[in-house]
């Protein structure tokens, strides 16, 4: 995925995304969410970056399931995403940019883990953005899965007719049995 996506025609700047300003600046930038955060808890010239709560941190498993950040993120879409599937591609990109607004208003910000180093790292507006898109996408699979799953268990199932069991002994011929069914 590309690390930058930000270009003057699409967006004035990162700070004016984040802010909600407008900018007449042009240029393509490739700012990350740490620059268009402001007042947000900035740790990079402090030491390492440590997530907090209001984090949303990308990874696998149930670590970054259980994270409450995350949490937060997903509760957002789960509340938005009827509204995500019936939007256009453009009015997608808007929502997933405001629900980016929003974290960052709760004084969140999107943290990406460095393989090499093993230190967290704020990821840019747009991989931010592709995260939420992401869990829209998500949220939609699992509406699907769970409806499906719903409408396999609504079926009645069919009942089978029990097996004719016959006594060593008898002198019931298995034409008779079937016979008196």
């Amino acid at each position: 995925q590309p690390d930058f996506c930000v270009t003057g025609s699409d967006e004035a700047s990162a700070e004016s995304l984040m802010t909600g300003a407008t900018s007449s600046s042009s240029s393509t930038s490739n700012i990350s969410a740490s620059t268009a955060n402001v007042g947000a808890k900035d740790d990079s010239s402090n030491g390492p970056i440590i997530p907090t709560n209001d984090d949303v941190i990308m990874g696998r498993g149930h670590r970054y399931l259980q994270h409450p950040g995350n949490k937060f993120l997903r509760s957002i879409v789960a509340d938005r995403s009827k509204e995500y599937d019936k939007a256009s591609r453009p009015e997608k990109y808007d929502l997933a940019k405001d629900i980016v607004r929003i974290v960052y208003k709760k004084r969140g910000r999107f943290l990406k883990k460095d393989a090499d180093n093993d230190a967290w790292s704020e990821a840019t507006w747009c991989i931010a953005r592709e995260k939420v898109a992401h869990a829209f996408r998500k949220r939609r699979e699992l509406d699907l899965a769970k409806a499906k799953k719903a409408k396999t268990q609504a079926k009645p199932k069919l009942k089978l007719k029990p097996k004719l069991k016959f006594a060593v002994g008898s002198t019931t011929s298995r034409s008779q049995l079937m016979h008196q069914r």
